[in-house]
């Protein structure tokens, strides 16, 4: 387990940014219930950005094709086997970390 830092928190009210950890893409989304997520920004089916998706009652779905992913879980409601493996946020001293699967 590694944690690398990627600052403050997003401001209230964003539904996700993009953040780069380790050379890679993360989308770091924010809840209904303001609990944060974060998935890997690329869509398993065409490799859509998923920070772009929508988000809504704890699931973000791809903007390229429509497919939903738990927030919590990387599980792919549309293609079971399509789903992806989450990244884990913590805050530490007001600054989010991520670990990487």
């Amino acid at each position: 387990m590694t944690w690398h830092p990627i600052g403050p928190p997003p401001p209230s009210g964003a539904a996700a940014v993009l953040v780069q950890v380790a050379g890679r893409e993360v989308a770091l989304f924010q809840d209904e219930r303001g609990q944060r997520h974060a998935l890997p920004n690329s869509c398993p089916h065409k490799g859509g950005p998923l920070v772009d998706g929508i988000v809504q009652a704890g699931h973000v779905t791809c903007p390229w094709h429509g497919w939903r992913f738990e927030l919590a879980t990387g599980k792919c409601t549309t293609v079971a086997e399509d789903s992806i493996v989450p990244c884990r946020v913590r805050e530490v001293a007001g600054n989010l970390e991520v670990d990487l699967p």
